[in-house]
């Protein structure tokens, strides 16, 4: 299967949230910490609206987007990270202000764990990348449900590598428990864990190159 990289732009941020990134969240620790699993139709539409603005805020606030393709253009996997302790140069297709305004949370949101949650991985992101410099940090990466175990993860894992490597930077994750095989493919090492009560999140380095 031929699969090309390319960045997301702010306007194109929506169909590989909906696609790819919901679906993927739901298997993991802080999406059961976040939202009921049982959910309607409705209550899932208001959660991926509100996870595309989420991301939005993320792209105009410095977090870079990237998708690995198909031929036809159908995004397979999706990925963003960002530049901890270091200077981040604006994107040229960054707008000057986001379009989507207000604080709309999603009615089913536990905010009380979802904040309790957020405090104690944030704690522990302080905890590793205080004494580091220049660091990429991956904040998601995600596959089609349907494209799982055929390269995608790999193929986006491998660049991003390659280019942490040219820029000597080491590259940080909080990987859920479906994540830390991949992570661990390109040598992150465990380097602590935080415990949300539905399951583990492992806080995983990459030494800089």
């Amino acid at each position: 299967m031929a699969i090309s990289l390319s960045n997301v732009k702010y306007l194109d941020i929506a169909l590989p949230v909906r696609s790819i990134d919901y679906p993927a969240m739901q298997d993991g620790p802080l999406y059961r910490i976040m939202f009921n699993a049982i959910l309607r139709d409705e209550e899932r539409e208001n959660i991926v609206k509100w996870h595309t603005v989420s991301m939005e805020r993320a792209f105009y606030s410095g977090t870079y987007l990237c998708k690995a393709c198909v031929v036809d253009g159908t995004p397979l996997g999706f990925a963003g990270w960002a530049l901890d302790n270091t200077t981040i140069c604006s994107k040229p297709d960054q707008p000057k202000k986001s379009s989507k305004e207000g604080n709309y949370l999603p009615d089913t949101l536990d905010i009380t764990a979802w904040l309790k949650a957020s405090k104690a991985l944030m704690n522990e992101r302080k905890r590793i990348l205080s004494n580091l410099n220049n660091v990429l940090r991956l904040t998601f990466m995600s596959v089609h449900t349907e494209h799982r175990n055929q390269g995608v993860g790999s193929f986006m894992m491998k660049w991003i590598c390659q280019e942490a490597d040219r820029h000597n930077r080491p590259i940080y994750v909080l990987a859920s428990p479906a994540g830390i095989p991949l992570y661990s493919k390109f040598d992150f090492e465990t380097v602590g864990q935080v415990d949300t009560g539905k399951g583990v999140i492992t806080s995983m380095l990459r030494k800089s190159r």
